[in-house]
């Protein structure tokens, strides 16, 4: 690694840092189409000697398909207010996975120096005006952005972007980490976190249990510089029935799926379908996913709820 290049990308971070933040997704509890839930990295933070593998984790119904699929790689983008375009056209990088819904591996590193190389060659191999110091007043870490889209076999189209902060010197000895998942109970029954089958009575509510590894959630000093410590958000995903709250926080959380709604009268009332039951339908799918606010995911399922009395 030049000195040279360290600071191009220092001066660029400087520039691009005006416009960036972080973007903050509304989720949405209810599974009745295609969509992507999380995207899990192997490493959260890299440095520019380290290869990162992304996992996407799409939830696709039964009778729906993915007919699309593109990854884009942007080592530096302009930020959340313009859309997360990049520097430069030349610097995005689409990647490849074996199949819709597999991993693609990378270097955000590699592709940081080949977007450095680009721009140095459209300055004809001049340095950026002025005189920059790598270590003077500049970020130690610049975010990257990993782009998914999916298109659906019913023409919609799903953009996740994913944020990988690049350190530009020495990466910290204690890096990032998601976080650990400890449990997950459906009606009192322990579960494992890759998924299970359950067995639960018709249109009756359906209790779920989460806990997550306190020693997980990490400290931290946020944008304006205070001691912060991770918080765990817990979000529910069901393709039947409807949750009390779509989101917990906390590190050990409960949340109550029902198929009931209280109508203007204060009487219950059966959900219709799509989100209450049909006749034929003998069982749900049921997901959680743990957030830390700082790029970290994990996820737990699919739990398959087959229904008693059916």
């Amino acid at each position: 690694m030049t000195q040279r290049i360290l600071r191009q990308v220092a001066l660029l971070a400087v520039l691009v840092s005006f416009v960036a933040c972080r973007p903050e997704f509304q989720t949405q509890s209810q599974l009745q189409e295609v969509r992507v839930l999380a995207m899990l990295s192997s490493l959260l933070e890299v440095d520019f000697q380290d290869t990162v593998t992304v996992q996407p984790v799409v939830f696709i119904p039964d009778e729906r398909s993915v007919v699309l699929e593109r990854w884009t790689f942007c080592p530096i983008s302009l930020g959340a207010e313009l859309g997360y375009q990049c520097v430069l056209e030349a610097c995005n990088v689409e990647l490849t996975s074996s199949e819709v819904g597999g991993s693609v591996t990378f270097s955000p590193g590699a592709q940081a120096i080949a977007c450095i190389t680009a721009l140095s060659e459209l300055q004809g191999g001049s340095e950026p005006e002025g005189s920059v110091d790598a270590n003077e007043g500049l970020p130690d870490v610049v975010n990257t952005v990993l782009s998914y889209d999916i298109v659906s076999d019913e023409d919609t189209t799903l953009t996740t972007v994913l944020e990988i902060p690049l350190w530009l010197g020495e990466a910290p000895t204690e890096r990032n980490v998601p976080p650990a998942l400890v449990s997950v109970s459906i009606n009192g029954e322990l579960l494992s976190p890759s998924g299970g089958v359950v067995t639960a009575p018709r249109l009756e509510d359906i209790e779920l249990s989460v806990v997550v590894d306190e020693s997980s959630l990490q400290p931290y000093v946020d944008n304006v510089g205070r001691d912060r410590v991770e918080e765990a958000l817990v979000s529910f995903y069901a393709t039947k029935g409807r949750f009390e709250v779509e989101r917990r926080i906390g590190v050990d959380v409960t949340n109550t799926l029902s198929f009931y709604s209280e109508n203007q009268a204060g009487e219950l009332e059966l959900l219709l379908p799509p989100e209450g039951l049909t006749d034929t339908d003998t069982s749900m799918t049921v997901y959680v996913v743990i957030r830390d606010g700082r790029g970290g995911q994990s996820v737990a399922g699919p739990y398959v709820v087959e229904f008693s009395g059916s």
